[in-house]
């Protein structure tokens, strides 16, 4: 009987046990089947009242000075004003006298140095201004700069900032940045400054693509302003979708250089007493905190008859968070703070336009200038494909090493400068390619390979889904946890890139390759899941730096000190309504410190305009090569290259080089004045004496007699 009851005790606790171990996979299994992202813990922030409205006119008390200007504070409320001492215009930094047309919200915006924004309990960004909710300490103080202490008692955040006069310009540092009970979002200074009413003699200078302008002389229709961030949106902030609503709409130029302008002439600013009759310029440059830096221009007739034009900083990127596997989620402002500080300098040039208004930036940040002399061709050039098949994937050849070298050996006849960078010579073909890109494929270099003395394009920035060599845990997730995609390709996370690129750097010495070009690096900036925008940028260029002068593909400004060349120059800009022109201002720039490319033209929709925006804008051009035709590339992804064999566009490369020959006389001059004379018509004035006019119309053009073909150029005066 005993031993009945201990077999029965012991069959007992199996039976537990079992029913125990069954629970527990249930459990798992249920949680699987239900589980999405964590779960949002959203901590209880109270709601934001806004004080009483005040406006607060200057009382100036303080002053900077040196041979070049003066600059006089109030110190109560850190409002000032510039006095150019060269040809005495005004710069006011907010508006100093209430406007009855404003409402109360628009004036005191106008009216404030720093305006905070903030996220408050109803989920909503909210404002409170420095002249109003600011207790203000002058904390250091010298003849060229001094310090002060600001404490939004309101909401408990608070910063320092410094100003500091050096020659014609002035510096303002931002720095100490904290925050108390609610989370900062975003932070304007100064927004105003520079600002005007209604129609005025000025006008806004923008880095969008290529470069624009907004014309303040002319009314507008546009219904929204330009905003735009520095190095195009943060990728690692945006949902990914399993399909794109919108997959046909083009993205919006990259805001490449972190900069943007302000002329006016004669009325500047509607100022009465105005001694000089010239051009007076604002260049803005900000030189810390470009990163998260935003650009917003107002025209007047845009909510409100006041022009003005600010870098606004994004302290916080708001993003969604997943609450399950259906995509349901809400949004809320990242944790941690994008920065803490950052710098703005304010150049004060007199006598000016937009092109010597921005030639004050090279002068000032030249630290690297390496020019070409005479001009020069590039030509990518793709050597295989990869496409699908019942058993995976077929190689598709484009380009045998054969065929290259004759390529090569034609055009180096006509073009002898000429560069050429080999695309898809993975095994496998393009799209098989990323982040390894060894071995050669062999079906196309053979076994005896010849010296490999171009450049190699490799991509460690974007990796085609159907690549063989990519793992999943070496893929960048985005703020949501989610796999960071860009145009259909995975975005390579960045920490596995600074380990990888050493490595396959010595594979590529082994084989004898010895030139590198880099895909994606200059129009991608991002954030990840861990690493902020600046990180990965930073950590990304520094580990890149191991490829000596590569070719980099984009052009924004943090890429400058890595290239020894850069490619895909824009030739247009985003094209908003508030924009009134292109203004190749960027080119202008680049190209006096290193070679620049363009985007392939014969892929353009307009090749003969591209081209001469290219000659007219100092930009080399670059044409995209296959010896086969593109006909082939079909169902690949490369499927855009619609035109791209040898034989077809090597008539039109000859071409193009002697419209280059032409041009020898001012392609490697600065411009010095840009006119537009009829629709689609300029004439360049160059530093060498040069003027040239420009034709883009489809018509032929009559200049003092002189007739100038549809989509050309003469030269009409010669130095």
């Amino acid at each position: 009987m005993l031993r009945l009851n201990e077999y029965f005790k012991k069959g007992l606790k199996k039976i537990l046990l079992r029913s125990i171990f069954v629970f527990l996979i249930i459990l798992g299994v249920v949680w699987l089947v239900q589980a999405g992202p964590s779960e949002v813990v959203v901590s209880k922030i109270e709601s934001f009242s806004e004080s009483n409205y005040r406006f607060c006119q200057p009382k100036y008390n303080a002053h900077l000075e040196n041979e070049y200007l003066r600059v006089s504070f109030d110190t109560n409320s850190l409002q000032f004003i510039v006095i150019d001492k060269r040809n005495n215009a005004q710069w006011k930094s907010v508006l100093e006298d209430e406007d009855a047309e404003l409402n109360q919200t628009w004036n005191s915006f106008f009216n404030t140095p720093f305006i905070v924004e903030l996220y408050d309990s109803t989920g909503n960004i909210k404002r409170t201004y420095s002249t109003r909710d600011a207790k203000i300490s002058i904390k250091k103080r010298s003849s060229n700069m001094f310090t002060a202490s600001i404490v939004f008692e309101n909401i408990g955040a608070s910063f320092d900032v410094s100003y500091e006069l050096i020659k014609d310009s002035l510096r303002l540092k931002v720095d100490n940045i904290n925050e108390g009970k609610y989370r900062l979002m975003g932070l304007y200074l100064y927004p105003y400054l520079g600002g005007s009413h209604e129609v005025v003699n000025g006008s806004f200078i923008l880095a969008d693509g290529v470069g624009a302008k907004i014309d303040l002389s002319k009314k507008t229709v546009a219904t929204a302003p330009f905003k735009a961030r520095l190095y195009g949106q943060d990728i690692g902030f945006r949902e990914v979708l399993p399909y794109s609503y919108f997959k046909n709409v083009k993205d919006p130029e990259n805001y490449s250089l972190p900069l943007y302008g302000i002329l006016y002439a004669t009325d500047l600013q509607n100022s009465e007493n105005i001694v000089n009759k010239h051009v007076s310029g604002l260049l803005t440059v900000i030189e810390e905190g470009d990163m998260y830096a935003e650009i917003n221009a107002f025209k007047s007739g845009i909510v409100t008859d006041h022009n003005w034009i600010t870098a606004r900083f994004v302290l916080r990127d708001l993003h969604k968070k997943l609450l399950n596997k259906a995509g349901e989620g809400m949004t809320i402002p990242q944790e941690e703070l994008n920065t803490k500080k950052f710098t703005v300098r304010y150049f004060f040039v007199p006598n000016t336009n937009e092109f010597s208004l921005v030639q004050r930036f090279v002068e000032e940040y030249s630290k690297k200038s390496d020019p070409t002399d005479g001009y020069t061709f590039k030509f990518d050039v793709l050597m295989a494909e990869a496409k699908k098949s019942t058993f995976g994937y077929s190689l598709v050849k484009m380009t045998s090493q054969e065929q290259f070298v004759k390529i090569k050996s034609v055009l180096r006849e006509s073009i002898p400068e000429s560069l050429f960078v080999l695309v898809g010579y993975t095994e496998g073909g393009l799209s098989l390619s990323s982040p390894k890109h060894l071995p050669l494929e062999k079906r196309i270099f053979g076994r005896a390979l010849q010296p490999l003395e171009d450049y190699f394009y490799m991509n460690y920035i974007l990796s085609p889904k159907e690549s063989k060599s990519l793992n999943k845990i070496n893929i960048a997730l985005n703020r949501l946890e989610q796999l960071m995609e860009y145009e259909g390709k995975y975005v390579l996370s960045p920490r596995f890139v600074k380990s990888f690129v050493i490595k396959e750097k010595r594979e590529f010495a082994k084989v004898g390759i010895k030139k590198f070009a880099l895909g994606s690096v200059g129009n991608l900036a991002f954030s990840t899941q861990d690493m902020t925008r600046e990180e990965v940028v930073t950590g990304l260029t520094t580990a890149l730096r191991i490829f000596d002068k590569p070719i980099v593909y984009g052009f924004n400004w943090y890429v400058i000190s890595l290239a020894g060349a850069l490619s895909n120059i824009s030739l247009t800009n985003s094209g908003y309504e508030i924009e009134d022109e292109v203004l190749p201002i960027v080119p202008y720039v680049l190209r006096q410190f290193l070679p620049i490319f363009s985007v392939p033209l014969n892929l353009s929709s307009d090749y003969n305009r591209a081209l001469l925006a290219c000659i007219e804008y100092g930009i080399f051009p670059s044409f995209y090569l296959t010896w086969e035709s593109s006909e082939k590339l079909v169902d690949t992804n490369s499927k855009d290259l619609v035109s791209t064999k040898f034989e077809d566009w090597l008539p039109k490369i000859l071409t193009a080089k002697e419209m280059y020959e032409r041009a020898q006389l001012f392609i490697n001059s600065r411009l010095v004045f840009r006119e537009q004379i009829s629709q689609d018509v300029f004439l360049n004035t160059y530093d060498n004496g040069t003027k040239v006019l420009f034709n883009y119309s489809d018509s032929p053009f009559n200049f003092n007699n002189k007739i100038v073909k549809p989509v050309s150029f003469a030269v009409i005066q010669a130095r």
